[in-house]
């Protein structure tokens, strides 16, 4: 608890919760007060725009914003075949302003406009250790210095994060220019903004309703596990985007393929649908689980319904060709990661492909992963049950500090508590709230909301069979893994949102229509209160988590040039005025050593989780082996990090880089101006290149003794 007031007492967390305040007055006074929906388009936007200029994100906001829309035409010129189809984005965004902006729906639409302010207004300064690590610097590590060529060369990068499916760093590597990092940043802004139309969309196609397409929107927005990806220059959005398109065009294939005049074919939602989970495999590896077993899961219930009615999975010649380019995307991709490291996905699956008789080539190896589960089936039980509790209710402990970042939140507990209640009778409801429809008479119908449309029964069946075989999938990787990320299960996440708002929305057009009176038990859905105090809390919440922890927001500052100068304010140092291609093993501090300029690879990179800790285990000729290998150009030690003797992993750093200094592979060793503790050693490779028992000539020795006698001199030696 005195942690926690610490936290919320911090001065740039007050200054965040005041704002917070002021934005939320300054968005819901226009929204009860204009009628008007272009009115209130615009002061919403002008006032947004304040907001975001005044943190410095302007500029970035927009660029991203465009690149993101570039992206999106140039997809819908493929698909159609035509020019002008490259205004089909900003129609589609155009008719989903006029349903938020509905008057019914206004204040639904604030709260997610809140989420994504506060998003936007800290972005610059709620950069994540796994960003800095390497998807802010694939300007650095995505080539090696060399081009398309280096695209596909084992640069000698250790880690596996390095060779993680590299498809979200490939697209927004035209963003790397200028002095800030925002431009990069901000295309996952624009990415969650999609997640939430879509599954918006797909919950609108299930329903209907407006209004449930809405309430979707907005419960998801209350998901931290989703919304706080936005700040991250991590894939997991563009993953969950992708995911999210394919279950839109099976739904829509559900529901008789053209839901309007002058919508897409079947084999326009077959080829799109299929692009969209094939390209999800090109920017997540755990894509290879979670994006399988939603294609199995949607395939079967499609292939099922489809022998019901007389329809078929087909593919057209627009479908096609939009699916030939995500597959040649994903083959580039995928090439990449075999052609490095010997298997076509790493991480977690290593394991799997080398069972297969693949090999992990140099200088890569196989860590496991697995929980570290107790033995009997008591104790096994107990710790099983307080992993699902704690990763429901209230995420603490060790194994659960992903999951603290990225929770599925209060909003995805209930809803996941309500589908069972709702779940066995709403496909029946559709049907008969179909029929009273069609053949009511006009009394019943007006009866009806006034929003809605025709329901889907067979994509109501569809989502709650997803979500299950998803829900199966939790129950099982909460038991084989030791740590906990909340961001593998954003899917289901979404897929309990859609379904649990699919549900409780049918339900309670059921009770307002004629048929409600043969309802054995009332169960109202307009907890309009509850709703209130769920995304206080929610919003709360969102704020004050996150990948970088609770930072508050960007300091206002007026007078700026719309971005805000990572390189000044986050303190990027070059003291050698190095090049970006120079390659640089850290003995330091993370994420602070990514601030070096350079190819940065740090000790933790290679001794830690997804390293090879055989390449540091103090045997010098191995690892000077590793560092001929990757063309080490220079080690930087900082000397706190070395003098920490509590840690068995920095014990091993000092005694390597003791071992290289006194073994004369160094040819040059520096302080850092204006330190007393930086040391830059730059690479003798020639020496490196040779083992530790070869004699040093006699010139060799004598500036080697230089160099310890200078290294002991700074207190390098205790």
């Amino acid at each position: 608890m005195r942690a926690l007031i610490e936290i919320l007492t911090r001065e740039e967390n007050v200054r965040m919760q005041y704002e917070i305040l002021i934005m939320l007055c300054a968005f819901s006074v226009p929204a009860l007060k204009t009628g008007n929906r272009k009115h209130l388009a615009a002061i919403w936007a002008a006032e947004a725009l304040v907001f975001i200029y005044l943190h410095r994100v302007l500029l970035p906001f927009a660029v991203s914003g465009a690149y993101v829309y570039l992206i999106a035409g140039i997809i819908c010129m493929i698909l159609k075949a035509d020019i002008r189809a490259f205004g089909l984005p900003l129609r589609a965004l155009k008719q989903k302003a006029e349903v938020c902006l509905e008057r019914p729906n206004v204040l639904y639409t604030l709260v997610p406009l809140i989420i994504v302010m506060i998003q936007v207004c800290r972005i610059n300064i709620a950069i994540d250790y796994d960003s800095l690590r390497y998807g802010l610097r694939s300007d650095v590590l995505l080539t090696g210095g060399h081009g398309i060529r280096g695209f596909f060369e084992n640069t000698g990068l250790v880690n596996l994060v390095y060779t993680y499916p590299k498809g979200f760093e490939l697209l927004t590597r035209p963003l790397y220019f200028g002095h800030t990092y925002a431009f990069v940043l901000c295309v996952n802004i624009w990415v969650l903004i999609l997640v939430l139309l879509f599954a918006g969309s797909i919950t609108g196609l299930i329903t209907g309703s407006r209004r449930a397409e809405v309430l979707t929107a907005l419960l998801l927005s209350l998901v931290p596990g989703i919304t706080n990806m936005s700040v991250t220059a991590k894939s997991d959005l563009i993953t969950l985007l992708c995911q999210l398109v394919f279950l839109y065009c099976a739904v829509r294939f559900l529901k008789n393929g053209r839901t309007d005049e002058g919508g897409p074919t079947d084999g326009e939602l077959t080829g799109a649908g299929l692009a969209a989970l094939a390209a999800s495999y090109a920017f997540k590896p755990t894509a290879l689980v979670f994006s399988s077993l939603l294609g199995i899961s949607v395939l079967a219930v499609l292939l099922f319904y489809g022998k019901t009615d007389g329809r078929k999975i087909r593919l057209d010649k627009k479908g096609v060709r939009v699916l030939i380019p995500s597959l040649a995307f994903l083959a580039v991709i995928t090439f990449r990661t075999y052609v490095i490291t010997g298997m076509p996905f790493t991480s977690v699956f290593t394991g799997v492909f080398e069972k297969l008789g693949m090999e992990l080539k140099y200088p890569f190896r196989i860590q496991p992963v697995s929980s570290k589960a107790p033995e009997g089936l008591v104790s096994v039980l107990r710790f099983y049950f307080g992993r699902v509790g704690r990763f429901l209710f209230c995420p603490v402990g060790e194994d659960m500090l992903h999951v603290q970042m990225a929770w599925g939140g209060l909003a995805f507990t209930l809803m996941l508590f309500l589908i069972p209640l709702s779940c066995p009778e709403t496909a029946g409801y559709m049907e008969e709230l179909n029929r009273l429809r069609k053949i009511g008479s006009d009394p019943d119908r007006a009866a009806l909301p006034e929003d809605e449309g025709e329901f889907s029964a067979a994509g109501y069946r569809l989502a709650v069979t997803v979500t299950a075989v998803m829900a199966v999938s939790l129950l099982v990787t909460l038991y084989m893994l030791y740590q906990i990320d909340g961001n593998y299960y954003m899917l289901l996440y979404a897929l309990v949102i859609i379904t649990g708002c699919s549900g409780v929305y049918t339900r309670a057009a059921m009770e307002t229509s004629p048929l409600g009176k043969n309802l054995p038990v009332r169960f109202s859905a307009r907890y309009g209160r509850a709703l209130i105090l769920l995304s206080g809390v929610m919003i709360y919440f969102t704020a004050f988590t996150g990948w970088a922890g609770p930072v508050g927001l960007t300091p206002v500052d007026p007078v700026n040039r719309g971005y805000y100068n990572h390189e000044v304010e986050y303190g990027l140092f070059d003291p050698l005025h190095w090049d970006k291609s120079v390659r640089v093993i850290a003995f330091a501090g993370e994420p602070e050593c990514y601030l070096l300029k350079g190819r940065v690879e740090s000790w933790v990179d290679i001794d830690g989780s997804g390293g090879n800790v055989y390449l540091t285990d103090t045997k010098l000729n191995i690892f000077k082996e590793y560092c001929s290998f990757a063309d080490i150009d220079y080690i930087y030690a900082d000397l706190a990090f070395l003098k920490d003797r509590e840690d068995e992993r920095r014990r091993r750093a000092d005694t390597l880089f003791r071992y290289m200094l006194e073994d004369g592979d160094f040819e040059e060793i520096v302080l850092a101006e204006n330190s007393s503790g930086r040391v830059f050693a730059r690479v003798d490779k020639d020496r490196m290149r040779q083992e530790w028992e070869i004699p040093l000539s006699d010139e060799k020795a004598e500036r080697t003794a230089a160099q310890c006698a200078w290294f002991e001199s700074i207190g390098g030696y205790r």
